[in-house]
Formats: structure tokens, sequence, C-alpha cells
């Protein structure tokens, strides 16, 4: 049947026989928020973005942030390299690229841009986490 069309990844029986109420439990728990730096940006698909983040909680982490380039809200507009902030991360074991949920930027560095050698200096610290 259509049962299980458009349910992408999921997984066999996921969010069946569930309220959305405990779908939304679910997710919830599986939410870490943690401070973070950014060490990586790069453009993904049409509207969204993937991040390398060095956290306190998990060490270093790749992160998808679904639709980063057009939402300020939830992503910030300061969310460049080198920013520095609390992320909410949604993790699920066994995945290389976990999901950015919000980055709240505490601080960011644009004045890394505007000295090429510091820029490089710090570019290189992050190639090597």
């Amino acid at each position: 049947g259509a049962g299980g069309v458009g349910k992408r990844g999921a997984g066999a029986g996921a969010g069946q026989g569930r309220t959305a109420h405990e779908q939304r439990a679910a997710q919830l728990m599986n939410t870490l928020s943690t401070d973070a730096i950014v060490l990586h940006v790069a453009d993904y698909l049409e509207s969204s973005r993937i991040y390398r983040l060095m956290t306190r909680e998990a060490g270093v982490v790749s992160v998808v942030a679904r639709g980063a380039r057009n939402s300020r809200k939830r992503f910030g507009s300061a969310l460049d390299l080198f920013a520095e902030g609390q992320a909410q991360l949604q993790m699920k074991p066994g995945r290389d690229l976990q999901t950015l949920l919000s980055f709240d930027v505490q601080r960011s560095r644009p004045q890394l841009a505007a000295d090429l050698g510091v820029f490089y200096g710090a570019a290189a610290i992050a190639e090597v986490t």
C-alpha cells in the first residue's frame, strides 16, 4: 500500500503507531545542546549548508543545516567560519551527518577575513582537529 510513501530513511515502522506528541518527544530525547565553534562551511543543495563543528560534548561533528541559506532566524546571520555559540543538534547514532536544529551565535570573528595571515593560522588549526 501507500502507507510508507514519503518516509525517506525513517526505517521500517518508524513513527507508525505514535502520536505527533510522542514523535516530538522521541526527537527531543536525541537533541544535544552544546557549545560549538564552526570549523568548516560548505553549501549543500539549493538551500542548505553542511558545517563541521567542534563541540564540547560530542567532539568534532559534521551537521546539515536544512534551509540555512534562507533562514536567519534559526541559524543567525553571523553563522560563518570560526563563529562560536550554542548549537542544538539532533543526534542519530550510526550517522556520519547529524542535523543542526539551531545555532545561537555568541561570537563571530569577521576580523579573521581582514588579516590573511591570521585567517590561514586559524584555518590550519581547524584542519588539524
